[in-house]
């Protein structure tokens, strides 16, 4: 049997995939290699644009609404704003996976869980897949299997990512009494993050009675992560009765490709999508929701491919020019905006924590509203409001 389309990996990004696909009529096998629902690495912040793709999350439990953020400059200064509707639902990835998954199967998704993908070859008229079960065959394979993905080294679209090109995240998940939680959560409805000078940034995540707490920074700025992470957690409890390191219940580090640098995300048969290809904020590492919209475009490219019964490497390339549409050239903008903020980070708070408006409106590009071509647009004709305001702060 031969089918429309593989997908190997059940995150949100091959679960979006594969239910675009199946939705249109295609017949669609997806591949997970652990048992569901699985763990997964992350902070689990389902920002209102990820919300547009998908719709309401309606049965998925637990689940967190918060409606704005409270950020914390280099000097620990602290920036609160808080909007009336909802910006941010907190999720424990498990959970939310599996939620995307269970719709793709409501949809006639073939969803083959503890399956290992081991091999994969490709032929002139379809791709093989062999997992630790038996092999399949396929018209098109979308690879959605993460940033150490097989389907990338296997088709030769990427062997490894540089130091300059990615970033790590150590993330854990901290269980407390409701005494501990009243000490270290503000607001429930806030989500906190800390800049810290030299290597990246850290957040407080609140879902109920546990704490998601992690960091995230380039390779090459975090020369110890372990060490960085646990100074992290000294520098939170610092005067509290709790201690978050005596109360982790779980950690785990992982890999952040940097978004918005030129990569292969195609070839013959093969499209990869979500943090298999790259599609990360570079800034703040969030990558759910180019890992939705990368899925769905992904999709949408299968879609037409099989129907013209052309599954070449020069028809796919009109996914990465959808892509590049839809969200990747901003990712690009983004990168050099990260990498001049984090060279600069101090200015730059010191911009966020004299001009309001400018941090506002930095939430609003993690809300979808704003891209960060019009943020840094709109922050350059600001700036002698800004520069005003920090000159009359300093006297």
């Amino acid at each position: 049997m031969i089918y429309d389309v593989i997908v190997v990996g059940g995150g949100p990004s091959g679960a979006m995939a594969a239910q675009t696909c199946a939705e249109n009529g295609l017949n669609v096998i997806l591949f997970e290699k652990e048992a569901l629902p699985r763990y997964k690495t992350c902070g689990g912040a389902v920002s209102k644009k990820v919300l547009d793709l998908i719709g309401g999350l309606d049965g998925l439990e637990p689940h967190f609404k918060l409606y704005g953020a409270r950020t914390f400059t280099t000097k620990l200064e602290s920036l609160i704003h808080k909007f009336d509707d909802l910006s941010i639902i907190l999720t424990f990835r498990d959970s939310f996976d599996y939620f995307l998954l269970e719709k793709a199967r409501s949809k006639n998704v073939q969803i083959c869980e503890n399956e290992r993908v081991e091999k994969i070859e490709r032929h002139e008229e379809y791709v093989e897949v062999t997992t630790s079960k038996s092999s399949y065959f396929a018209k098109i394979l979308i690879g959605a299997d993460g940033v150490n993905g097989l389907v990338a080294k296997q088709t030769n679209l990427r062997k490894n990512w540089g130091k300059d090109k990615s970033g790590i995240c150590i993330e854990a998940e901290i269980q407390l009494d409701s005494k501990g939680i009243e000490e270290y959560v503000f607001d429930p409805q806030l989500v906190d993050f800390y800049f810290i000078e030299n290597w990246g940034y850290g957040w407080v995540f609140p879902k109920g009675n546990v704490l998601s707490v992690g960091i995230g920074g380039m390779r090459e700025r975090v020369p110890d992560p372990l060490g960085s992470f646990s100074s992290f957690l000294h520098l939170l409890s610092k005067g509290k009765s709790s201690n978050l390191e005596n109360n982790i219940i779980s950690k785990k580090a992982h890999l952040i490709p940097a978004g918005g640098l030129d990569r292969n995300i195609y070839t013959d048969r093969v499209m990869l999508v979500g943090d298999a290809a790259g599609f990360v904020d570079p800034f703040i590492g969030e990558g759910i929701y180019y890992s939705i919209l990368s899925g769905i475009i992904a999709g949408k490219v299968a879609i037409e491919a099989i129907n013209d019964n052309n599954c070449s490497h020069e028809y796919l390339s009109i996914y990465e020019k959808r892509c590049d549409r839809e969200f990747n050239n901003d990712l690009k903008f983004a990168y050099k905006f990260a990498k001049i903020a984090y060279n600069n980070l101090s200015l730059f708070m010191l911009c966020l924590k004299a001009d309001h408006v400018l941090y506002k409106n930095y939430l609003l590009v993690a809300r979808g509203e704003y891209t960060y071509k019009q943020y840094v647009t709109m922050s350059l004709k600001r700036f002698p409001i800004t520069l005003m305001k920090i000159v009359s702060s300093t006297f």
